[in-house]
């Protein structure tokens, strides 16, 4: 399921990335690759806001959308 879809506050794991190259290769600088645990943390308007090891991001919700868990 796309990760603003999953359940808050529970530990998720990254199945897949949708996005394009350049994008996933961003996505895997910020921690979020396949087998990488994320909490979804909020999800508010147009954003997401996933903790990833002892970060806290926010990203938009489209390129959410591209997080499968």
């Amino acid at each position: 399921m796309p990760l603003p879809l999953a359940p808050i506050g529970q530990p998720l794991i990254v199945k897949k990335l949708l996005a394009e190259e350049k994008y996933r290769r961003r996505f895997q600088d910020l921690g979020i690759a396949a087998g990488a645990q994320v909490v979804l943390l909020s999800v508010t308007g147009g954003s997401v806001i996933v903790q990833v090891c002892a970060s806290r991001l926010a990203l938009d919700r489209d390129m959410a959308m591209k997080i499968v868990v």
